[in-house]
């Protein structure tokens, strides 16, 4: 997903579709007894979203290290 492309609208219809599939996925689940999952609908993953993952696994790894003595 483009980030250039994402809008306002965009976003909030988005926001719709992923409720329509919750639902529908609860209804499903109902009517068969099996639990359903579903997965969102894509969205534009910014800069900042990966700067932020990697930091975040950057300090899991620190952790881990520190955790098993190898720092």
């Amino acid at each position: 997903m483009d980030a250039h492309t994402w809008t306002p609208e965009r976003a909030i219809l988005t926001d719709v579709a992923d409720i329509l599939l919750t639902i529908r996925s609860s209804l499903e689940a109902q009517r068969t007894g099996k639990r359903q999952t579903t997965t969102p609908m894509p969205r534009p993953r910014l800069a900042r979203d990966r700067i932020e993952a990697e930091a975040s696994q950057q300090r899991h790894r620190d952790r881990v290290q520190m955790m098993l003595g190898r720092g």
